[in-house]
């Protein structure tokens, strides 16, 4: 039997599955062995912690590095603790007990060992990392060396009084914890050394995911921020400010943990990062930088034209841009007159009476599936959905409710899912919950997307598994705010119905989308935007849902998804899910089945109303914030031009080339060119006139702006009609005074308003981020608050 050394080894671990068994076997392995050996596991998704239950280890909750290492010392039995990443390892079956024997001789509180990496890994850069190392490390316990004195882990023996004494870890640091305990014990005077002559293996070739080389520049500049942070933190003046530039550094530095080829097995698993594998990373770059420049070419016109003195040039291209705003104005009027017609006529059709006339067999084999994604909504917001979805005429009995619920508010939401359940479990099908573990590697957060996701899939797995067939399915998605009209669900199955077999290659959606929940609570320029987005996606379904070619008279689908729509669950299936690893969801879906299905996918509308949230915050300014945040995620919503333009290019098989074209041309007109056509109209003028003089003396500059006076004037008088059917379809509180009324009316002017702040800026904001290459920094979005203004 081998000895026992008074030992206990702590090894703090996230996802480490790859290195943790080379460790533990080297462990295994060694002439002597601890006393305990402790995992902190930081909620690994790999087999990390199947693996150190096959080698009887102790296993308990981890977290960042110094919380876990701090855990572990927590339960220790004994007063020597050896702290070990997991991507260690005992070379020789004797190093255990040599360090030991040479920690106790030299009376050392606190000590550590050289490094030497993996001799299979025959890379040069590796090799010069392990130089680079083992100099710090010798450079850093130097006598001399005070001001930069230190060590770092990797491996790091310390007594168990002197840790207790600098109370462990600093577990306000999230980088470089090891140096800063190393640092303050050297200040107490504590004896520090480095155990020569023994080196402890380490396996230096562990890139994170997307970086080529384990040693990067934002690497070293996060390692010098962090350095510094360490030094800050000393100081009480300093180490609130040290403490948040110690966050940064880690920024700079990847996520931690052993991730190294991992691949998130809820991610489809054709793609990366939203792009077909096979896409390379210059390639990547090429579309975003492309989107990114053809947009600011596109904005930026006016000013291009003017330095170049092209006057004629200019003068045609704002006509054109006056003439397409006016036909779409008078196009706009005209299809939300169409939509008010269709709407009366469709709320008052029986479509249940219908269905069970003409589809009797097949709507009793048809199901619904409500899946409701949650995060910190309380019941004040859930409850009302969940009643309108009770209430809806195709009957509960037929719906099974998900509820996709966040980790980080799974307590809350666990609560409300037991009322909910309670108050109305027994009128829908079934109801089941899935929580969304948070830190998934690669996953965006803040979108939607990565939840709704995970709770679809396993809903998927235990569908199967009650061996039912998912094609007899229809998935709503929505957020939970959304209160469906009662005729909603019928609607929708009746055209589903009608269209037999072709129906599931549809998705299908209301076209009315309202915000009537709140729309009278919400700030002016909020309500505004709100009503106005109602109008615009009302006019995209009557006059924006296809397009056909002339030369074969095919109809293709233009009309992207948006907040909620219903899709049959074998479809969405075929279509890989959702990807959580891009900064949208909504839109993304339908791009993605516009790939998946060579441009084919079709849309549906039904003129049945849906009730939603608009932005609001506790404060009106708080909601103006929440406001511009919500902006800029839907402004992150434009990495669908590249990721959609990357894979049409790559995809030649059966995809035609005209449906390409139309696929770009549309991208193109809504996600790039039509943002700038506002701007453009409203300082383009402006522009020329100032960085060319010589314009304002021209004809072309009088009589452009005579017309564009008089265009504009007709324009502006068409907000009366728009005004008029607005109030029909959302209508007004009935209790306004006079001067509401009035007041409703002068509110049209925080639509232009919006159209150059809050509709304008946040996209701008994110297309040139994401033209600059930050969309690997966009890992967290805003989660758009579901909350009320406090009177």
């Amino acid at each position: 039997m081998k000895k026992i050394l008074p030992v206990s080894i702590i090894i703090p671990a996230k996802n480490e599955a790859t290195h943790l068994p080379i460790l533990l076997e080297s462990i295994k392995k060694q002439t002597v062995q601890p006393l305990e050996i402790i995992l902190s596991d930081a909620k690994s998704i790999d087999n990390t912690v199947s693996i150190a239950k096959s080698f009887g280890i102790k296993i308990i909750e981890g977290g960042m590095p110094s919380v876990a290492r701090n855990n572990g010392a927590e339960i220790a039995q004994s007063d020597i603790f050896v702290f070990m990443d997991a991507d260690t390892y005992f070379i020789k079956d004797t190093d255990l007990q040599d360090i030991i024997q040479k920690f106790s001789k030299k009376n050392f509180d606190i000590a550590s060992c050289y490094f030497k990496t993996n001799p299979k890994n025959k890379r040069v850069d590796i090799k010069i990392l392990e130089i680079l190392f083992n100099i710090l490390k010798w450079f850093g316990t130097r006598s001399f060396n005070q001001i930069l004195r230190g060590d770092f882990a990797g491996f790091l023996i310390i007594k168990k009084d002197p840790f207790n004494k600098v109370n462990g870890f600093d577990e306000n640091l999230s980088y470089m914890e090891d140096v800063s305990i190393v640092r303050k014990l050297l200040r107490l005077g504590y004896s520090h050394g480095v155990i020569k002559k023994l080196r402890l293996g380490i396996d230096l070739g562990r890139e994170k995911k997307g970086e080529k080389s384990p040693l990067t520049l934002k690497m070293i500049l996060g390692a010098i921020l962090s350095f510094i942070s360490i030094i800050l933190s000393s100081y009480k003046r300093t180490q609130q400010f040290a403490y948040r530039l110690n966050k940064k550094a880690i920024s700079y530095c990847g996520t931690l943990g052993g991730i190294v080829e991992y691949k998130n097995p809820y991610s489809p698993e054709d793609r990366s990062q939203g792009y077909p594998l096979g896409i390379t990373r210059g390639e990547k770059r090429f579309w975003e930088i492309f989107t990114g420049v053809l947009f600011w070419l596109c904005l930026l016109i006016p000013l291009v034209l003017a330095i170049l003195k092209l006057d004629v040039v200019f003068v045609i291209y704002v006509a054109f841009l006056v003439a397409y705003w006016s036909v779409r104005t008078v196009k706009f009027v005209l299809g939300i007159a169409i939509g008010v017609k269709k709407i009366k006529k469709e709320t008052s059709i029986d479509w249940i009476s219908r269905i069970k006339k003409e589809y009797p067999k097949e709507f009793d084999e048809l199901n619904f599936i409500y899946l409701c994604p949650v995060y910190a909504e309380d019941l004040d917001i859930l409850k009302p959905s969940f009643k309108a979805f009770s209430n809806s005429t195709v009957g509960a009995d037929k719906i099974e409710v998900v509820l996709a619920i966040e980790e980080k508010k799974a307590e809350m939401q666990l609560k409300n899912y037991e009322y909910l359940k309670e108050k109305y479990g027994k009128k829908f099908k079934s109801m089941q919950y899935y929580i969304h573990p948070t830190g998934i590697p690669g996953e965006i957060a803040g979108v939607k997307g990565a939840n709704i996701n995970w709770a679809i899939r396993h809903f998927v797995k235990e569908l199967k598994t009650r061996g039912e067939d998912i094609s007899k399915y229809l998935l709503i998605t929505c957020d939970s705010d959304m209160r469906p009209h009662e005729k909603y669900l019928s609607a929708i199955a009746y055209r589903y119905l009608e269209k037999e077999e072709e129906g599931k290659m549809y998705y299908y959606a209301s076209a009315l989308h309202t915000f009537m929940n709140n729309i009278w609570s919400v700030p002016h320029i909020i309500r505004a935007q709100s009503n106005m987005l109602t109008l615009v996606l009302l006019y995209g379904w009557v006059f924006d849902k296809k397009k056909t070619f002339l030369f074969n008279g095919e109809e293709m689908y233009i009309r992207d998804s948006f907040s909620s729509y219903v899709v049959n669950l074998k479809t969405l299936e075929n279509f890989k899910f959702w990807d959580p690893e891009i900064a949208n969801d909504d839109t993304a879906f339908y791009w993605n089945a516009m790939v998946r299905s060579k441009g084919t996918f079709k849309s549906q509308e039904v003129y049945i109303p849906t009730y939603n949230d608009a932005v609001e915050n506790t404060t009106y300014w708080k909601s103006h914030m929440s406001y511009y945040k919500q902006q800029y995620r839907w402004g992150w919503g434009s990495i669908n031009v590249p990721i959609t333009l990357a894979a049409i290019t790559k995809d030649k098989k059966d995809f035609p080339l005209y449906r390409k074209i139309m696929i770009f041309g549309t991208l193109f007109e809504y996600q790039i060119w039509y943002l700038s056509v506002i701007f453009i109209l409203t300082f383009g003028l402006y522009i020329m006139g100032v960085i060319n003089p010589s314009y304002n003396f021209t004809v072309y500059s009088y009589n452009l702006a005579q017309v564009m006076s008089m265009i504009f004037l007709f324009i502006t008088l068409l907000n009366i009609p728009i005004f008029v059917y607005r109030r029909i379809l959302i209508p007004v509180p009935k209790n306004w005074k006079w001067w509401r009324h009035v007041l409703d009316f002068i509110e049209i002017v925080f639509i232009t308003i919006n159209m150059l702040t809050f509709g304008f800026v946040p996209y701008i904001q994110a297309k040139t981020e994401m033209m600059l290459g930050l969309g690997k920094f966009k890992r967290n979005f805003y989660v758009t608050e579901k909350v009320k203004i406090k009177k």
